[in-house]
């Protein structure tokens, strides 16, 4: 994917492409609300009840319709719907978590003394739901040359040490060839690795007609009867295969740096979101335009209370 970080990408909006820049355009909480106005209403505020398409700031900062007086958050049923924290720790929360470095990652805990946070456990809520914000649907199928395999990631008991538990989770692993190496990728996780199973993954995420590379274990024999073109690869040194290792390995040096607590199958799903969503635009050359689609993507992403994120009261007190 070719990417001109110099060009607005969507509606003419533009967005800040260095540190610097960023604390130049956020300088201010109304600067913040005015950015993310722009982005949710790019042709011009649209009434959510009447469809109006006139209205006024108010005191509080929301856009009151003057057809139908009906008074509308920028952030109502966005990500930030309910937040008690500034926008812009928000959106510097975005800008670090974008601008960290590819293979590490951005930890809670950094997150915690970068924004001087109360707790580990706000700045742990605020990734995860920043991770379900990187969860796009309309992502386009890979194609072209893809290799595809499958590997374990192992399970973590509670507690912030974060113990291996004996259970693995089975991941299947598809990666686009880019103009060098590994490109794009897409994550699943499957109960058992059959033909049935795996087929189901490659439909989903690679167009018919690619050449798909594999190592040539019997579970992908019937990609080629599929529509798709198999070349199963007995050989461990072809570098087509090797891409599937290289993108586990980081994916396994990004889970250990990213994540201390207890890592379940549902909550792996968040971190494969973020490492696809990453590599849909691997070729950016600023953090700037990663900054701006996951802005953009928070805007249709409903808020997700705390209780939505862990599933016991326990997991609350290991965070």
């Amino acid at each position: 994917m070719i990417i001109d970080d110099n060009k607005p990408p969507i509606g003419g909006v533009d967005y800040p492409r260095t540190l610097e820049e960023f604390d130049i355009w956020f300088s201010t909480e109304e600067a913040c609300l005015e950015f993310i106005r722009n982005l949710r209403w790019p042709g011009g505020f649209q009434c959510p009840a009447c469809g109006g398409e006139q209205g006024w700031a108010t005191k509080r900062g929301n856009i009151r319709c003057a057809q139908c007086q009906r008074q509308t958050s920028a952030i109502a049923g966005t990500l930030f719907d309910g937040t008690r924290k500034p926008l812009r720790s928000w959106l510097e929360a975005m800008w670090h978590v974008m601008a960290s470095d590819r293979r590490y990652g951005f930890s809670a805990m950094a997150l915690q003394d970068r924004l001087k946070l109360g707790s580990y456990q706000t700045a742990w809520a605020w990734l995860q739901k920043l991770r379900r914000a990187m969860v796009l649907p309309e992502m386009g199928r890979l194609h072209g040359q893809v290799a595809i395999g499958v590997t374990y990631v192992e399970e973590r008991e509670k507690g912030h040490r974060a113990r291996k538990r004996d259970t693995k989770i089975l991941v299947v692993v598809a990666v686009e060839k880019a103009t060098r190496g590994p490109g794009r990728v897409r994550f699943s996780c499957i109960p058992v690795a059959t033909e049935e199973s795996l087929l189901q993954f490659v439909r989903a995420v690679i167009e018919p007609g690619s050449r798909i590379h594999s190592d040539g274990s019997p579970e992908f024999k019937a990609l080629a009867g599929a529509g798709y073109l198999h070349e199963p690869n007995i050989s461990d040194n072809n570098a087509r295969i090797t891409w599937i290792d290289r993108v586990v390995s980081a994916l396994e040096v990004r889970l250990q740096h990213s994540h201390s607590g207890a890592l379940t199958q549902e909550q792996l799903g968040y971190y494969f979101a973020e490492f696809a969503f990453r590599s849909e635009w691997r070729a950016a050359r600023s953090p700037g335009l990663l900054f701006l689609r996951l802005t953009q993507s928070a805007l249709y992403t409903a808020p997700t209370p705390y209780r939505g994120l862990v599933r016991t009261g326990r997991e609350r007190q290991d965070l």
